[in-house]
């Protein structure tokens, strides 16, 4: 409670309860007079001050606000610039990485945190790896919703022999690697880590169905319209896994 609400109550009270006591004929009572006018008086000046009191602090808190509103411009436009530049570089990275730039303006946080993971994982295999006996494997792809040129080149920079065709299923995304008998584990995953890093939703690995013969070195990169509700494989899961296998 502000001490105008407390001080004016009980002024009016007191002042109240003295014009009730106050008579102008009785001689004897002029004093109450004196006391009541005294107290108009000590209450108009307290309505003028507190009235003054409250202006001069409506015009401080209006001050500040409106110094708080440039502060918080300055510092909302500040953000803005940095989260431009931040989004750039961002946008940079993901379309090396073979995104295609209307995908990064609807993706989330969690897709370029795999993204980014992926890249880490791919690295650290191409580092242990043997490109000369990733010539051998053969990699079928037909390519949809990724920068083509960027992924194939990537595919064939760590020695995988490339296929590519026209996209058998159109209106499904690029959702699943198969891959044959004569196939390592790691070159899978270097396959999968690669499309990952470029926006793909993997969503299953697993040999052909007959993976000897012609496919015994080949990855297929397809779609499978049976896999259109399913969750896409996490790179945490893909590292963990040390043997893919079919589920009918």
């Amino acid at each position: 409670m502000s001490l105008e609400h407390f001080i004016m109550p009980i002024l009016a009270l007191i002042i109240g309860i003295i014009s009730l006591f106050t008579d102008p004929k009785d001689g004897k009572k002029k004093w109450l007079i004196i006391v009541l006018i005294s107290s108009l008086i000590i209450a108009t000046g307290l309505q003028v001050y507190f009235k003054i009191d409250n202006q001069t602090k409506t015009n401080a808190e209006l001050s500040w606000r409106q110094q708080r509103i440039t502060e918080l411009i300055k510092i909302v436009s500040s953000f803005r610039a940095e989260t431009n530049e931040r989004f750039s570089d961002l946008t940079k990275l993901l379309t090396n990485f073979g995104w295609l730039r209307d995908k990064i303006s609807i993706t989330n946080v969690a897709d370029v945190e795999q993204s980014i993971f992926a890249e880490e994982e791919r690295k650290l295999i191409v580092s242990i790896g043997s490109v000369e006996k990733r010539r051998a494997i053969t990699v079928q792809y037909f390519p949809k919703d990724v920068d083509r040129e960027i992924v194939e080149g990537a595919l064939r920079e760590v020695g995988f022999r490339l296929i590519s065709g026209r996209t058998q299923v159109a209106d499904v995304p690029t959702n699943s690697i198969w891959f044959g008998v004569s196939v390592g584990i790691e070159d899978v995953k270097l396959v999968a880590y690669t499309l990952i890093r470029a926006g793909v939703k993997i969503k299953a690995i697993r040999p052909f169905r007959n993976p000897t013969g012609a496919r015994a070195s080949l990855i297929q990169v397809g779609a499978d319209a049976l896999l259109i509700d399913a969750p896409a494989l996490t790179v945490a899961e893909i590292r963990s896994t040390s043997n893919f296998e079919r589920v009918e």
